[in-house]
């Protein structure tokens, strides 16, 4: 078994690539956003959510990595809550997710939400969420 090495490292960690950890961290990949170049990835280990997307700088791109966790202040009960929010908007656009997809989708969402200002109240997040699936191209 793999060992995991998650709690390890910082939220986030500049100029790797999930490549580098190989054997380090397991990992299957969930989603593509061909419009950012982000990558999300889930640990098999311990279920943290890890995205990876790429920063151009002068003459090429660094890959980062970020891990995706519950904002400060969040519960449970408000992921939940933003996960019914988050497939109520994707439903009426008639595009199915799986539930890995839906969560890693509501904790940037919860993340956005809490780095601007805002609550996790089912209005804010609708809000935040609509712009955010806009701006993925979902």
């Amino acid at each position: 078994m793999k060992q995991c090495i998650c709690n390890q490292l910082t939220d986030i960690v500049e100029g790797e690539s999930i490549k580098n950890f190989q054997g380090k961290i397991a990992y299957k990949e969930i989603a593509f956003y061909p419009t950012q170049w982000v990558t999300l990835y889930r640990c098999e280990c311990c279920h943290t959510f890890w995205k990876e997307a790429y920063r151009a700088t002068g003459h090429s791109e660094v890959p980062f990595l970020m891990k995706i966790t519950l904002p400060p202040c969040a519960t449970t009960e408000d992921l939940r809550k933003s996960m019914v929010v988050i497939r109520e908007i994707l439903d009426s656009k008639a595009i199915s997710i799986n539930e890995e997809h839906c969560q890693a989708i509501a904790l940037e969402v919860m993340g956005i939400s809490y780095a601007k200002g805002g609550d996790y109240s089912p209005e804010i997040i609708k809000s935040f969420a609509k712009s955010y699936l806009k701006i993925v191209g979902i």
